[in-house]
């Protein structure tokens, strides 16, 4: 799937963000068969696998919304995919997080939420 300029500039910025945060970056845009996950980072004892969301201010649906039980589904997938072929995070307790990043157009900023454990596997 081909990224605009701002989805690009926005995981940027939450990829900047989460290492504020003491993330470590493992990696960025993993894709399998089922899906992408935009970063794979370790947190404490968590493996995290970060959805990233970018939205201009005043969008009619906020970012959150995009992140529905379909897209949740291919992202546990992918995460499966990603585990069983690092088997060295089999330590790990996966979680998956979404951050959430708007762009104010007209003061070029952008400002982000970090929505840690924002869906688990049933």
């Amino acid at each position: 799937m081909r990224k605009d300029g701002i989805g690009v500039q926005g995981e940027e910025k939450a990829t900047q963000f989460l290492k504020k945060k003491g993330y470590e970056i493992l990696e960025r845009n993993f894709i399998s068969r089922f899906g992408e996950i935009d970063i794979i980072a370790k947190k404490d004892e968590y493996i995290c696998f970060v959805e990233v969301k970018t939205r201009k201010h005043g969008s009619i649906e906020r970012p959150e919304f995009f992140v529905d039980i379909l897209k949740q589904k291919k992202l546990i997938l992918t995460a499966d995919v990603f585990l069983s072929t690092n088997e060295n995070f089999a330590n790990l307790q996966p979680r998956f997080d979404c951050v959430f990043v708007f762009f104010n157009e007209k003061e070029k900023t952008f400002s982000l939420n970090l929505c840690e454990n924002a869906f688990y596997i049933e």
